[in-house]
């Protein structure tokens, strides 16, 4: 409607503009003392606003005009949001000569709102014979919802000359960088002339934030090489990059420029805060409890931070310490002290801390539930899986993927397939990961067949990954299904799968268990000569009549991997 009604109001006036296309002199037209302008000054609700307008109507003096549309419009679309529908009447019907104001104006409180209109109302201004200037740019990046836009925007403001604003620029790198294009923000910075402090943040915290640590660093360096002086947020985004790499020698030198600067960057609770994150990343306890204990202020994420920190490395009795100090608890709080004794198979603590946590009022969520049935399986104790599910349809927890497979891989370890398949069967919306879980309970209890039934209607569902592939090879490896298994390991290519050493290891226990022979004569012999990157040393087998002798030795041969990474998978 809006969209039909803004047409005819153009066609309307379009050939008058075209005509007349005269300049409105702000000299001539500004009335800034109009006692109805100084009213909407004053105005605070939308029954005052509409009185206001009703003034304006009746005067017939500001109506119409390019000037006191121009502070209506403005009042209603962006200083009081909640007035969009009257802006967008008084722009239909009352402004018959917008100019780039006013049109910046609507675009603006559209983009906040992430609508369309934004863009429809950028064409009508281009079809009006406006010029856009950066800031209409600025407002439809704003406003987009697909990569495609955000390209169409880099266009237009090549096209009209407007890229080489460095606001512009920099705006687009963030954009590009949110949506994943690291690629695009990279070619963007490196077409500007003097990029500054701000275009190197957004590039080294965008490369921090996308996992690219070391071309964070690389950037960090040229910037210091341009003699320009890093700031607090670069130096969030190095201590990040730090953090990814394990680099705590770099990190070190970070801290101690920190130190040395002002004591408003030294003291600063955001990058005590990444000081903390980074040590602990680092495996640097020590150097971490330092840290937070030089912090001239902490806060509940400081705290959190050495909980879950001090958990994950194993110090649970100092997390303990820390947690039982703490001023004020959250969930993040209580999760990552449960989340440590459930990596540690302690599932009575974990019971304790939980049923501690509901007594203080702190509901659990699905992080909680989910470290509860880890601890449950890692005890191997059916009673306390149950127990703990139990718990889940008590609190009422929402029975997403993650729980869901969590459940599923429970049951299966403590020898319950039937509620496995039950609670498999009730998750609503099942991911790659519910369906391996399931496939791999499966193979772990012998059932083959199943097994590859499952992989079967999962291909209807979501597509499986590497690991799927891994979980299907072994369900046939146990249950001897040696044509099949070669069948899926051929399928992999299919799907867009290199065979990686994990699956050329079910391959060949495939073969081991089923005790294949394999020589020139065998159609095994074949496929396996036939097949990219397959070990060399399983084509030097012995002759046909003799069974394939699995042997340690050549089984931790495989490409040339570590004994380790294949023992788990032959057993």
């Amino acid at each position: 409607m809006y969209r039909y009604r803004r047409g005819i109001r153009f066609l309307s006036y379009s050939a008058s503009k075209r005509t007349n296309n005269t300049t409105w002199d702000p000299t001539l037209s500004l009335d800034l003392n109009h006692p109805s302008l100084v009213l909407l000054e004053k105005c605070k609700s939308r029954n005052h606003f509409k009185q206001i307008l009703c003034q304006i109507m009746r005067s017939r003096k500001l109506i119409g005009k390019t000037f006191p549309m121009s502070r209506l419009i403005y009042f209603s679309a962006v200083s009081h949001p909640d007035n969009l529908d009257l802006a967008i009447t008084l722009f239909n019907h009352f402004t018959p000569n917008p100019n780039l104001f006013i049109y910046n104006t609507l675009i603006s409180a559209f983009s906040s709102l992430k609508k369309f209109e934004s863009f429809y109302l950028y064409s009508v201004l281009l079809s009006s014979g406006e010029c856009p200037d950066k800031q209409t740019l600025l407002y439809l990046l704003q406003a987009v919802n697909f990569i495609s836009q955000v390209k169409q925007i880099h266009c237009q403001a090549i096209v009209t000359g407007l890229f080489s604003f460095g606001y512009l620029q920099n705006t687009l790198i963030k954009v590009y960088l949110e949506n994943g294009l690291v690629r695009l923000a990279h070619q963007v910075f490196e077409k500007m002339p003097s990029p500054d402090i701000v275009s190197f943040n957004i590039m080294i915290d965008g490369y921090a934030k996308k996992g690219c640590g070391l071309e964070a660093m690389r950037l960090f360096h040229e910037m210091m090489g341009l003699g320009l002086e890093p700031d607090e947020f670069t130096i969030l985004g190095l201590l990040v990059s730090c953090g990814q790499l394990r680099n705590v020698k770099f990190g070190k030198a970070v801290h101690g420029w920190m130190e040395r600067r002002e004591p408003a960057i030294s003291s600063s609770l955001i990058l005590g805060n990444a000081l903390l994150d980074m040590y602990f990343k680092c495996q640097k306890v020590e150097l971490a409890l330092r840290t937070f204990g030089a912090l001239k202020e902490k806060d509940v994420v400081s705290w959190n931070m050495i909980v879950a920190g001090c958990a994950k490395v194993g110090e649970l009795e100092q997390a303990r310490l820390f947690f039982d100090q703490m001023p004020c608890r959250d969930n993040v709080s209580w999760n990552s002290l449960i989340t440590g004794y459930a990596s540690r198979g302690d599932f009575a603590m974990v019971k304790e801390l939980i049923i501690d946590m509901v007594m203080e009022n702190v509901k659990p969520d699905t992080v909680t539930m989910i470290s509860f049935v880890s601890a449950a399986t890692e005890s191997g104790a059916l009673d306390q899986g149950r127990w703990a599910h139990g718990w889940v349809i008590r609190m009422q927890i929402k029975l997403d993927a993650f729980l869901g497979s969590a459940l599923i891989d429970m049951y299966c370890k403590c020898g319950s397939f039937e509620r496995a398949l039950r609670v498999f069967k009730e998750i609503n919306k099942k991911d790659v990961t519910v369906w391996t879980t399931m496939i791999t309970g499966l193979a772990f209890h012998g059932y083959g067949s199943k097994a590859l039934e499952l992989f079967s209607d999962m291909q209807e569902d979501a597509s499986p990954d590497d690991v799927t592939f891994v979980s299907v090879l072994s369900a046939c490896s146990h249950s001897g299904l040696v044509d099949q298994g070669i069948k899926v390991f051929s399928s992999m290519t299919d799907y867009g799968i290199e065979p990686g050493a994990e699956h050329y290891g079910c391959l060949v226990d495939l073969l081991a268990r089923s005790g294949s022979m394999v020589s020139p004569m065998n159609s095994h012999y074949t496929f396996m000569q036939q097949m990219r990157n397959f070990p060399a040393w399983l084509l030097q087998l012995p002759e046909s009549g003799e069974t394939f002798d699995m042997n340690e030795s050549a089984f931790f041969t495989i490409r040339g991997r570590q004994r380790n990474e294949f023992m788990s998978i032959h057993e």
